[in-house]
């Protein structure tokens, strides 16, 4: 009887993980689907020129935000899973957190802003600065969906993360159907979709939760120390993400950006087939014996590298038609940038992986230093390369870091599980 009974409770089991792998692979599809229509739509009615202003705007609020999380964000992901602190005070702590930190950001923020993006219009300029209130939105609205993400309530969380790009969509479509559409109005329907996202987060999180301020400053001190060791990691995978947009918005023209953001933008397609593996392997992990991180490893890394593949191979071979037709003509010189940064989406699909099954493992320092030798490479390599290739060096010089950065996490991943390379790709 307790053998049928251990039977009943693993089906169980692996059939929710089933049935969240493809809850969260369907809405990274429906994600992709949004993202390319507001993509498309924003392409085509900016410009290359209004497609590089957008981006400028955003950049810098992002950026800030990623970089003054500190870590929180995963750490309240460890720290849900772990299960030993009560869900309230975990959702009171994320609200203080967020809301101290997107003070101080945003403070910042304020007079560095001028300074970054002095090569830009007065009107770029200022409307940056009132994007700052991103930063606040951004940071709540993560904190509360890491909550849900470590409680392995997947529904829940992944209709969080679609509703921001839902809103964002509809709000551009809305602009395109009165008129509306510039600059400035797009980024104020991206923080009404951004404000939408939070509010709905928190009410999900109160209902699902409460809420308790009644914590130990000893909390703190736990999250910012894992959230600070996983935070150099992510940092510098943020910046091996943004660094080439960050040079190439301070070194060629607007137009020129425009047409690497939407390379970026349709090689990104490819990380669909990686995100749901990415994004449920963390929690599955925290908190599990050796054999069974072995064998969660191999298996996401199994359809990682398969799905990843196929995706890539299609892509590679459509995205010389697909790009003038979608984005229009103005952005052809995209087409050769995409290809390649299309390849580098599958080093760095099967890089995020590995890095959260490290970071689950209780392991985020070891993790971080594959980011910092690939944020490295990415910096030197912009150095030399842009000067003299302009965004098809960029391009190049991202799937050389995320190549590296991918070989590094393996390795390490390896030693950790103490398993053969077949293991570690699936096999």
């Amino acid at each position: 009887m307790y053998f049928v009974r251990y039977i009943k409770r693993f089906d169980i089991k692996r059939s929710k993980s089933k049935r969240d792998l493809l809850q969260t692979g369907l809405t990274d599809i429906l994600l992709l689907v949004t993202s390319l229509i507001a993509g498309v739509v924003t392409a085509r009615l900016l410009g290359p020129e209004g497609r590089g202003q957008l981006a400028v705007v955003m950049l810098w609020p992002s950026l800030f935000a990623a970089v003054g999380s500190l870590g929180v964000r995963d750490a309240l992901v460890y720290e849900q899973a772990r299960a030993i602190q009560p869900k309230a005070v975990l959702t009171g702590v994320a609200i203080v957190l967020a809301s101290l930190q997107s003070f101080f950001i945003i403070l910042i923020g304020w007079f560095l802003i001028p300074i970054l993006t002095k090569s830009q219009s007065s009107e770029i300029v200022v409307l940056t600065k009132q994007y700052l209130i991103f930063i606040f939105l951004n940071l709540t609205s993560l904190y509360m969906g890491a909550l849900l993400q470590g409680k392995l309530r997947i529904a829940l969380y992944n209709l969080v993360r679609l509703s921001v790009s839902v809103v964002y969509t509809l709000g551009l479509l809305t602009l395109w159907m009165f008129d509306s559409f510039n600059v400035q109005n797009v980024a104020y329907v991206l923080l009404i979709a951004n404000a939408f996202t939070t509010l709905l987060a928190f009410i999900i999180n109160l209902i699902d939760s409460g809420v308790s301020l009644h914590f130990h400053l000893s909390l703190f001190y736990s999250i910012f120390t894992y959230g600070i060791k996983n935070h150099i990691g992510s940092i510098s995978h943020m910046f091996n993400e943004r660094l080439d947009q960050m040079v190439l918005a301070l070194l060629l023209t607007p137009k020129e950006l425009g047409w690497y953001v939407v390379a970026v933008s349709a090689a990104n397609i490819a990380k669909v087939a990686a995100s749901p593996f990415s994004q449920l392997i963390f929690p599955r992990l925290a908190g599990q014996d050796l054999d069974n991180q072995r064998q969660i490893v191999r298996i996401h890394s199994r359809y990682t590298l398969l799905s990843t593949l196929l995706l890539i191979l299609f892509l590679s071979l459509a995205l010389p038609y697909l790009i003038p037709v979608i984005y229009g003509g103005d952005f052809s010189p995209s087409i050769k940038s995409a290809q390649v940064l299309t390849f580098a989406a599958f080093f760095l699909g099967i890089g995020l992986v590995w890095r959260q099954a490290l970071s689950g493992m209780g392991k985020p320092l070891v993790a971080s230093q594959a980011e910092i030798l690939s944020l490295l490479v990415t910096a030197v390599g912009l150095y030399f390369f842009i000067p003299i290739y302009g965004v098809l060096g960029a391009a190049w010089v991202s799937l050389t870091a995320y190549a590296l950065a991918a070989i590094y996490l393996g390795l390490k991943l390896k030693q950790s599980l103490n398993v053969s390379w077949s293991l570690i790709l699936g096999g």
